[in-house]
């Protein structure tokens, strides 16, 4: 737990990709039964939402780190 703690203090748009990752998952897990395309064609979607959803936020991750950079560059 205290790994978790250390990488959200570090970079937590990180965390909160992995986060989303999951919650979208679980939803696409729970929703499943009442689908209205065929299998395969749900869980494609399903990936490509919960990566969209990962990649979306270390990009805004990236993105702050490089405002954050050039910021400091500014300020000396």
């Amino acid at each position: 737990m205290t790994r978790l703690a250390k990488k959200s203090k570090e970079s937590p748009l990180m965390v909160a990709g992995l986060s989303s990752f999951f919650v979208i998952a679980g939803y696409g897990i729970y929703k499943f039964r009442d689908r209205k395309l065929s299998a395969s064609n749900y869980l494609m979607q399903l990936r490509v939402t919960a990566q969209g959803a990962v990649i979306g936020c270390l990009t805004l991750g990236i993105l702050k780190s490089l405002y954050d950079r050039y910021k400091r560059s500014d300020e000396t």
